[in-house]
C-alpha cells in the first residue's frame, strides 16, 4: 500500500494490537464506515474505526507498520506538528471504469481536533496497483510506487548549466526580447537563505539565488520575526529548526541544495513579518524578487489550472496586511509564476483564460469592501481600492469551490475590460464546450444579437494590448453584453445544503422565482443572510456561463438544487449567475454568485443588458 506521500510499506511486517484486528481488504473492495457525502465531501460514520489518538499513533510508528502510514498520510492535512487529534478510518470509492464497472477504493483517516473542532483533516492510503491486480482489482485508479532514482537531480543541475551558458539573455532577462537588453530590477536589501551556512542572511549582490512559491499551511509555523530573527541569522539554525517548517519548505531546501544554489528566498523566513515597514518594502518588489531569481521551485501536486489557482487564492487571502492597498502588489510575485504556468494574463488577479469561472469566487467572511483611508473631516466612506469583481475589493477571505462539483463550464458571454481611457478588449476565453439547444432541451439564454460597438466604441485588438502598461495594467471596469433576470431572496436555507464544512460562515440560501419556488442557490455571509430573513428583497442577476454537473459517486444519489418537480435535472440546466447591484452611475457592483436553473431563467422573462461591472 502507498500514501499519497508515495511511501511503500508493507503492513505485514508488523502491527499493533488495534491494527492487527483490521480487514484491510475488505476496506479496499467496498465502502465502509462512508457517511453521507455533501459537496463531494468524503465523511465517516458515527461507527467508523477509530485508531487512537495522532501522539499515541505516533509512539507506536516505529514498530507498527500502518500506525507509520496513518502518520505519514497526515503529515500534509495542515494539522500542527505537535497538534493532537482523534483518528478514525473509514474507505471510500475513488473511480471506477466503463459503466460503473471496477471500482477502486482508498482507505482515509479523518483526524479530529479538540483544538479546533469546526475544521477537518484527513490523510489518504491507497493501494498499489500491482497490489490490486494480485488481489483480483483492476489496476486502474490505485496508487504507482515511483521510485526516488527516477528524478535525476543530475539532470536538472544539467539543465541549469545548459540554461546558464546557452540561453543567454533569453533567460536572464524573463518577459523580453534578447535584443531589447534590459535587465530585470534587481530586488535591494533582500534576505536570503545561505544554504551553505543554513541560515538566514541578507543577499549579497549580485548573488544568484532560488525563490519557493507555495501555498502557506493553514497553521502557523516558525517564520522571520523581530523575536527569530537573531536564533535564524545564527550559522546552522536552519539544520537545527528544520523539523519546524513544513514539508513543502524543507524539500525546497534540500532541493535547491542538491542543485548546487547557494541561496533561496522564502517569503516566510526572508521577510520579518511583524515588521510593519519591512514587510510593506519587500512587498512592493515581489515583481522584482521572482523576476531576478535563477529559478522558482513551484510546490504542485495538484492536477488543473484551476485547482491551483482557487488553492492559492484561499491561502493567500486568509493573510493579514498591514496596508490593504498592498493587496494586488504582495500578489504580484505569484501573479508572474501563475502566468508563466497558465500562459494567460491576470485582470486584477483574475486569469484571463478562465476569467469567467474565476468570476465565481464566494466571500467567506463579511460583505465588506476594502477601503483606502478617510479623508479627514469627511462624511463620505473612502473610495474601494479594487473593482467588486475581484478577490481583491473584498475584506474577507475567499474561496473559488464550486457551488456544486461539475465536470465542464460553458461561457455563454463575452467579456471586455474597460479602461480609465475608455478603451476596451475583448478577453480572451477558452471554451471547449458544446451545447446544443432544443425546445425539449436546453434553452437559449444569452442576447442572440447585438453590436458591442454601440456600448463600446472604443475597441482595441487584444493582440495590440500590452497588459503591463499603465493603462490596461490598473482597468478596473469589465463590461458585457449579457442577459438579465429578477429573484428573490427571503431567507430561506437550502434543505439540502452542499455549504462545506469549513465554510460555517456562509450560508446556503434559496433563490426564489416569482412563486416562491426554488430555482437555485447561492452562498452568502451570515450576516446578508440574517437580514433577509426579516427583509425579503428582490435582487437583478446577470447571466456568466453554464456548468455541467458532475455524475454522483457510486451509492450516492446526484444532489438536487431546485424543485426538480417544476424545474427537471438535465446535462446543461444549470446556470452560473452573479446577483448584482446597480449604481447611481448606471454601472453595477458586484455582491456574490449563485446558480439558477435555465427553465426558471426563461420563465423570468430575462432581458438583454449591457453590464459595466466596477
Amino acid at each position: 500500500m502507498a500514501s499519497p506521500t508515495a511511501h511503500s510499506v508493507d503492513i505485514t511486517a508488523g502491527l499493533c494490537n488495534i491494527c492487527s484486528e483490521i480487514d484491510f481488504e475488505s476496506y479496499f473492495r467496498s465502502e465502509i464506515h462512508r457517511g453521507s457525502a455533501e459537496f463531494g465531501l468524503v465523511r465517516e460514520t458515527e461507527d467508523a474505526l477509530p485508531l487512537g489518538n495522532r501522539m499515541q499513533i505516533r509512539q507506536k510508528a516505529s514498530d507498527c507498520s500502518f500506525c507509520a502510514l496513518v502518520e505519514a498520510s497526515l503529515e500534509f492535512s495542515f494539522l500542527a506538528p505537535g497538534e493532537d487529534a482523534r483518528c478514525v478510518m473509514l474507505s471510500y470509492c475513488c473511480g471506477y471504469g466503463s459503466n460503473r464497472q471496477h471500482p477502486a477504493h482508498r482507505i482515509r483517516i479523518r483526524a479530529t481536533s479538540k483544538a479546533r473542532p469546526t475544521f477537518f483533516f484527513w490523510g489518504d492510503i491507497q493501494l498499489l496497483g500491482e497490489d490490486a491486480h494480485t488481489m483480483g482489482f483492476s489496476p486502474q485508479y490505485h496508487a504507482r510506487a515511483m521510485p526516488f532514482d527516477r528524478f535525476d537531480i543530475n539532470l536538472g543541475r544539467e539543465w541549469l548549466k545548459t540554461c546558464k551558458e546557452r540561453h543567454g539573455d533569453l533567460c536572464r532577462i524573463p518577459g523580453r526580447t534578447p535584443e531589447e537588453k534590459v535587465p530585470s530590477s534587481q530586488p535591494t536589501h533582500l534576505y536570503a537563505i545561505d544554504l551553505n551556512n543554513m541560515r538566514v542572511c541578507e543577499l549579497p549582490e549580485g548573488c544568484e539565488y532560488a525563490t519557493l512559491s507555495y501555498c502557506w499551511p493553514a497553521v502557523q509555523y516558525l517564520t522571520l520575526t523581530k523575536k527569530s530573527q537573531g536564533d535564524l541569522f545564527r550559522k546552522g539554525s536552519l539544520t537545527r529548526l528544520m523539523h519546524q517548517f513544513p514539508g513543502t519548505v524543507q524539500d525546497a531546501i534540500l532541493c535547491a541544495k542538491d542543485l548546487n544554489i547557494d541561496y533561496l528566498w522564502i517569503d516566510a523566513l526572508c521577510i520579518i513579518q511583524d515588521d510593519t515597514r519591512h514587510k510593506k518594502r519587500q512587498l512592493r518588489q515581489m515583481d522584482r524578487v521572482y523576476g531576478a531569481s535563477l529559478l522558482t521551485l513551484i510546490s504542485a501536486g495538484i492536477n488543473s489550472q484551476m485547482t491551483v489557482f482557487a488553492n492559492c487564492l484561499s491561502h493567500y487571502c486568509a493573510r493579514q496586511l498591514s496596508y490593504p492597498s498592498d493587496m494586488l502588489n504582495a500578489f504580484e510575485g505569484a501573479s508572474t509564476v501563475l502566468q508563466e504556468s497558465f500562459q494567460t494574463v491576470l485582470w486584477q488577479g483574475l486569469p484571463e483564460s478562465f476569467f469567467d469561472h474565476a468570476l465565481n469566487w464566494t466571500l467567506r467572511g463579511n460583505l465588506r469592501r476594502r477601503r483606502g483611508q478617510a479623508t479627514p473631516g469627511s462624511n463620505q466612506p473612502p473610495a474601494p481600492l479594487f473593482p467588486s469583481w475581484s478577490w481583491a475589493g473584498w475584506d474577507s477571505a475567499i474561496t473559488l469551490d464550486d457551488y456544486m462539483q461539475i465536470d465542464e463550464r460553458f461561457t455563454e458571454v463575452e467579456w471586455f475590460i474597460v479602461n480609465e481611457k475608455l478603451e476596451a478588449t475583448r478577453l480572451l476565453i477558452e471554451n471547449a464546450a458544446e451545447i446544443t439547444y432544443s425546445p425539449n432541451g436546453n434553452k437559449f439564454v444569452a442576447v442572440k444579437e447585438y453590436n458591442i460597438f454601440d456600448f463600446l466604441p472604443n475597441i482595441v485588438p487584444r493582440l495590440a494590448v500590452n497588459p503591463q502598461a499603465d493603462e490596461w495594467r490598473n482597468a478596473r471596469e469589465i463590461a458585457c453584453c449579457t442577459t438579465t433576470a429578477r429573484f428573490r431572496i427571503d431567507g430561506t436555507l437550502q434543505a439540502d445544503s452542499s455549504r462545506p464544512r469549513h465554510m460555517w460562515s456562509l450560508k446556503d440560501m434559496a433563490i426564489k422565482d416569482a412563486d416562491g419556488v426554488v430555482a437555485g442557490g447561492i452562498w452568502m455571509p451570515e450576516e446578508f443572510a440574517a437580514a433577509k430573513e426579516t427583509e425579503p428583497q428582490l435582487y437583478d442577476f446577470i447571466l456568466l456561463s453554464r456548468s455541467l454537473q458532475s455524475a454522483p459517486i457510486i451509492g450516492f444519489e446526484r444532489k438536487t438544487f431546485f424543485d426538480e418537480t417544476l424545474y427537471p435535472y438535465r446535462d446543461w440546466c444549470t446556470l452560473n449567475v452573479m446577483m448584482i447591484a446597480w449604481t447611481q452611475r448606471g454601472t453595477a457592483t458586484r455582491l456574490g454568485v449563485g446558480i439558477v436553473h435555465e427553465d426558471a431563467w426563461v420563465a423570468a422573462s430575462f432581458e438583454a443588458v449591457f453590464v459595466a461591472l466596477e
